[in-house]
């Protein structure tokens, strides 16, 4: 294959790989792409060093000898140029001060009932809960990632010089090379670890305790940036959701439907404020929600009323008021 049809394709797969639509067989198509020579990996590797630019100024030295030089193509170049033309359209935004980049924030969502796998540009993934969203921003010293509703589990590629942060409602959750889960609801934000250490802060903007986790434990923090207790949990059900299975443990009622609605068909209220801070624990399987609601009536003063578009959970009225 010519040299520019090859970086054509990197550069094709390059800009693919950061669309908000792309789809799973988009990606698996990518990947395929990357593993089926080294010359498609360096291809794509050197599109990337392009886009990103340089960390930092360089300092004048000698010039290396030709034999050790390091060599990007004129094709490179000419489909870099290409890539910054078509950003600058979309976004107007992207520009390079002093060797360092202004990021351009690409954006990640999921419909009701969908669950979502996203290939990021450095090799980590990110697996999308149903409703949920990310905001991703890659400069040349950080990696960043904002979780703005909902849950994901990161898988994150090893690159100390670049740590990757997940930053949800006020906190943040760094790892340089492991595999998490980040949830956010009503009662805060929940960092769950099920490979390596994750540092979890619960402000971004101001000097504050941090906890580490390793893996088979989880903290939650709050919106009043107050962090909780690290609580052990089994690592293999970090992102149980992934398989359709929803678990919680001692959670109210409340955030307990939040989550269930992201996943459910029919919309699903609570008209009791007392029912939402009732305490539950449990397992439930995103095909079996109704029948899991349905069964709640049997285990507690709850009633379930349905209609087309609703499930209400209401209290069940006691036999004096009948």
């Amino acid at each position: 294959m010519k040299a520019d049809d090859l970086h054509e394709q990197a550069a094709h797969w390059f800009l693919r790989l950061r669309e908000a639509d792309i789809d799973a067989d988009d990606i698996e198509a990518a990947l395929a792409w990357l593993a089926e020579s080294p010359e498609h990996q360096a291809a794509y590797d050197a599109v990337e060093r392009v886009w990103a630019g340089p960390a930092e100024p360089s300092p004048i030295r000698e010039p290396e000898p030709a034999a050790t030089r390091r060599f990007i193509p004129a094709s490179v170049w000419r489909v870099a140029a290409a890539i910054l033309v078509l950003v600058g359209l979309a976004t107007g935004a992207r520009f390079f001060s002093r060797g360092e980049e202004t990021p351009v924030p690409v954006r990640y969502a999921s419909v009701v009932g969908e669950t979502r796998s996203i290939a990021l540009a450095d090799g980590s993934t990110v697996t999308l809960g149903a409703a949920s969203a990310i905001s991703v921003e890659y400069a040349a010293r950080v990696r960043r990632v904002v979780l703005t509703d909902g849950e994901a589990l990161f898988s994150v590629a090893k690159n100390p010089a670049r740590p990757f942060i997940v930053e949800a409602a006020g906190g943040s959750a760094q790892a340089l090379g492991t595999v998490f889960n980040v949830h956010r609801g009503p009662e805060g934000v929940t960092v769950a670890v099920a490979e390596g250490v994750v540092q979890v802060k619960a402000t971004t903007d101001t000097p504050a305790p941090a906890v580490r986790l390793p893996a088979g434990t989880e903290v939650t923090y709050t919106a009043q940036a107050e962090l909780g207790a690290v609580r052990n949990v089994r690592a293999e059900r970090v992102g149980g959701w992934r398989r359709g299975v929803l678990s919680f443990i001692d959670r109210p009622l409340g955030a307990v439907v939040a989550d269930l609605n992201r996943y459910s068909t029919r919309l699903i209220a609570i008209d009791d404020e007392s029912l939402k801070q009732m305490r539950v624990s449990g397992s439930v399987t995103t095909a079996g929600i109704e029948e899991w609601l349905r069964a709640l009536q049997g285990t507690a003063a709850i009633e379930l009323r349905e209609s087309d578009r609703a499930l209400t959970l209401r209290k069940s009225p006691s036999p004096s008021s009948r």
